[in-house]
């Protein structure tokens, strides 16, 4: 028997638990398997042992140096050239032991005191020949108890799917063209896998489980940002629903977007469900409806005949080539005005509006300088303040009364102090009526406002 010692402390990525060590073993089989040699997986309950075997390829010695690796495609799951090796000294630590069989050797993994490196505990192996040849890489981990080894299968995709199977349940596996896929199952929730292998669980309220291919890992198998997560999941999720893979998860896009889901967050690229949107929004809100940021231009649309509707953020940019912008439909409306002269109005009209006028001038001098009467192209719009000149547009359809006048002229004049639901506005219009009250009451004689 010949020892080779390595030059990995015995405590080397302390972090690293039975979990990590498994991970490293099954990574470089799936490794194996997408390169043409079978990976066969066994558990044995009774002795708590995993076998995990690759036909067809032998391992030798030089895959027991640090950094060496021959996988350095970056389409290999593992690529530093250190990963099994800490895997099994991880193993170690957890109270495993582990057995390496290849070619004519086996190989028994271990910690002893090295004098090569003044007795501290390093990791080894014990070699020995064997007469029989294996073509195969066979590794045996003993020690691995039915729970830790159900959690290794949970995260190991391929394991997961025989795992569910087994007990009768089903991923909700949907796969894209591109390879990558979605698990719907929520024990799976928010669980991020990358190349099969677990790497950890999202938090922020992901909706599915993923198992993604382009995002790259360090060494210790960790997400190096955050948006390259989201970006993936929403470039997965637009990719199903434009394919019109899975009923549910096209139906559930909807409501991802409106609660600004994480898969969504980044807003980028959603403009590309725009019509799948659009359609659920109408089928939601209605045809009247239409998508605003805040109450404020909600408020400022009712102005020309709309419904708006409070949208997240995410949902606003899926939506902005379906909809129109709340500024342009009032600059457009704005324009679909036809001035009406004083003297093409009715005797009663005229007294309506020259009543009108007189009183909110009382409070607010020279609003009937900048106030014009027409008619707008929608009859729903009763009133409009142009910014532009701070022009007062009143529908001459609410001259039917003085007081009707006055309302639309009080509501319109008030957005010299901001827009619909801003605090200036609605500051402004309670003073305004405030004095109207008082000169109704006192007289002008007693008035006083304040802006």
């Amino acid at each position: 028997m010949a020892r080779i010692e390595t030059s990995l402390h015995r405590d080397y990525c302390p972090r690293w638990g039975s979990w990590e060590g498994m991970r490293e073993i099954l990574q470089n089989a799936l490794d194996a398997q997408d390169d043409g040699f079978p990976m066969e997986v066994k558990y044995f309950p009774g002795t708590e042992r995993v076998l995990v075997v690759n036909r067809g390829v032998v391992l030798d010695r030089s895959s027991m140096l640090m950094g060496y690796t021959t996988k350095r495609d970056r389409n290999k799951r593992g690529q530093h050239g250190e990963g099994y090796k800490v895997g099994l000294l991880a193993l170690l630590r957890s109270g495993a032991k582990v057995v390496v069989r290849s070619g004519y050797e086996t190989w028994k993994a271990g910690v002893h005191e090295s004098k090569n490196y003044g007795g501290q505990e390093v990791f080894c192996f014990d070699t020995r020949t064997r007469d029989n040849f294996t073509d195969a890489v066979e590794v045996e981990v003993f020690g691995i108890d039915e729970e830790n080894w159900r959690i290794c299968q949970l995260q190991v995709v391929p394991l997961m799917r025989k795992l569910f199977e087994a007990e009768g349940k089903d991923p909700g596996e949907v796969r894209s063209v591109s390879g990558a896929s979605m698990f719907k199952h929520p024990e799976l929730r928010g669980m991020l896998f990358v190349k099969d292998l677990f790497v950890c669980t999202l938090k922020g309220g992901f909706r599915y489980g993923y198992n993604l291919l382009d995002v790259v890992l360090d060494r210790d198998r960790l997400v190096p940002k955050a948006f390259d997560v989201e970006w993936e999941t929403s470039s997965l999720v637009r990719e199903v629903v434009r394919q019109g893979k899975d009923d549910e998860v096209v139906a559930a896009c909807f409501e991802m977007l409106e609660a600004e889901a994480p898969e969504f967050r980044s807003g980028y690229g959603t403009s590309d469900l725009g019509s799948l949107a659009a359609s659920r929004f109408r089928e939601k809100h209605g045809e009247n409806a239409h998508p605003v940021s805040s109450v404020a231009e909600a408020q400022n649309i009712e102005h020309v005949g709309k419904k708006g509707v409070v949208v997240s953020a995410t949902l606003k940019a899926a939506l902005v080539a379906e909809y129109e912008h709340p500024d342009a439909i009032l600059e457009r409306h704005a324009k679909e005005f036809k001035l009406v002269q004083l003297h093409d109005l009715t005797d009663d009209e005229r007294t309506a509006l020259t009543r009108a006028l007189s009183r909110i001038d009382m409070v607010l001098p020279g609003t009937s300088d900048r106030t014009v009467v027409g008619e707008f192209n929608d009859p729903d719009i009763k009133g409009m303040w142009v910014e532009r000149g701070s022009e007062i547009r009143l529908a001459r359809s609410v001259l039917t009364d003085e007081w009707s006048a006055l309302k639309v002229l009080v509501h319109e004049a008030s957005h010299d102090g901001g827009g619909d639901g801003e605090h200036g506005h609605i500051r402004t219009e309670e003073e305004v009526w405030c004095q109207l009250v008082r000169v109704a009451a006192e007289g002008p004689a007693f008035l006083k406002f304040s802006n």
